[in-house]
């Protein structure tokens, strides 16, 4: 019964990897629109600064790494894997990283029936970004590997959701998504559903070796990322105002 139910699921999935291929040339447009707004509007402070070598501070403040939440797990596929699973939530999650050749990856747990996402570069290990991240709000999954960028929040790609053409680094903010955007190579902040502040030419992204230490990331009550504007670095950091007030 057990390798009955494994072939069927492993079935299953290559028929809508092999329709998720058979659409890659057909150009489905992202068809969300994403509003502009002001940082302050949605209760946000914004400070820019220097950018600082050392990855605890951020403008002058201590910024810790956060340690990881066991009521909030997380899983990331390993370099040489191409099979991840995760329970958070109450449900099962499971990521499979397909063959080179194929470029895609299937989403199990998300939605009813399995989703798959192409157009990536599977061949890539060392710098590839795939895995479950568990928030408050929920899970995420987040699939990165050179040729693609998304994350999949409450079972849509944010790409197709905010009409942009790539997501990264999720996190919460004042126990509302937060995340990277990037569209007509412009790079951005999205928080709650609404692009603030200003763009940026170029983003510290790295996920390998020494250039991961200045990727985004959140603290307990901030999001910190450095971008640059007109050929100048800065590092940014937000926090709620609600919360920079206690």
């Amino acid at each position: 019964m057990v390798i009955q139910r494994t072939l069927r699921t492993t079935v299953a999935l290559a028929s809508v990897a092999l329709l998720a291929l058979s659409r890659r040339g057909s150009g489905e447009a992202a068809t969300g629109r994403l509003e502009s707004t002001t940082f302050a509007a949605v209760g946000l402070e914004w400070r820019e600064c220097l950018p600082s070598e050392d990855a605890t501070v951020a403008c002058g403040e201590p910024f810790p790494f956060t340690l990881p939440d066991p009521a909030l797990p997380s899983a990331w596929l390993a370099w040489d894997a191409r099979d991840l699973r995760l329970k958070t939530a109450g449900r099962n999650f499971r990521v499979i990283r397909w063959p080179a050749w194929m470029g895609c990856y299937s989403v199990v747990g998300m939605t009813e029936r399995p989703s798959t996402l192409c157009g990536g570069d599977s061949k890539l290990r060392w710098t590839a970004n795939v895995g479950i991240q568990s928030l408050h709000a929920g899970p995420a999954i987040v699939i990165r590997d050179g040729h693609l960028a998304t994350v999949l929040w409450d079972g849509e790609d944010l790409r197709k959701t905010y009409g942009i053409d790539a997501a990264y680094e999720p996190a919460e903010l004042g126990g509302l998504l937060v995340f990277i955007g990037r569209k007509a190579n412009r790079y951005f902040v999205v928080f709650d559903g609404k692009r603030v502040g200003p763009d940026f030419e170029d983003m510290r992204l790295g996920t390998c070796c020494m250039e991961a230490s200045y990727r985004p990331r959140a603290s307990e009550n901030g999001y910190r990322f450095n971008g640059s504007r007109q050929g100048r670095e800065v590092q940014v950091v937000i926090r709620a105002a609600s919360i920079s007030a206690r």
